[in-house]
């Protein structure tokens, strides 16, 4: 399967009479090694190949046959900070519309999956939509954060507020 990743730790094993020397790969899958590595092969941030292939190497130079094709698209690294654009809203003030906000980040390997949001900067993110909507009434504090295709997470952008106010009073008359 061809998905990004941010945890890739393959572990290799095979056996000789004379024991295991290292093992090849071959990053292209035309034949032919491009590196060496130990029983751990863990890719750096940016590896990203669909035709990687191992093979074994015993100490006295024989070589196995390859495995099976491996897709291995490895980023490490979370997108940076969200950025939110509240169109037109000022933060903290009262308003009777809708708050629409649209949100940006940059990731350079995977590209960004989607936002979340959460009320504190510290408990879980909560999946929302880009841009996102705010058309029931409260006072919340809000912080934003982007999470690439490999599952890392940015930092949580800026806290803002939004207060959002509908419905009006009543009056009464003494009689």
């Amino acid at each position: 399967e061809c998905k990004w990743q941010n945890n890739i730790n393959i572990t290799l094993s095979s056996s000789a009479n004379s024991g295991i020397a290292y093992y090849e790969v071959d990053w292209d899958g035309d034949g032919n090694a491009n590196t060496t590595t130990g029983a751990n092969f863990i890719p750096g941030n940016g590896y990203n190949s669909c035709n990687n292939r191992f093979r074994a190497v015993d100490n006295v130079g024989n070589r196995s046959g390859w495995t099976e094709v491996h897709h291995i698209h490895m980023d490490t690294e979370a997108p940076g900070k969200t950025s939110v654009n509240l169109n037109g809203y000022s933060s903290g003030s009262w308003t009777n519309g809708n708050v629409t906000q649209s949100f940006s980040a940059t990731d350079g390997l995977s590209g960004i999956a989607y936002y979340e949001y959460n009320h504190d900067a510290v408990s879980p993110g909560v999946q929302i939509p880009n841009p996102w909507v705010i058309s029931w009434d409260g006072e919340w504090n809000f912080y934003i954060r982007a999470v690439d295709h490999a599952g890392n997470k940015g930092a949580w952008s800026d806290m803002y507020t939004i207060r959002r106010h509908t419905h009006t009073g009543s009056s009464s008359s003494g009689g």
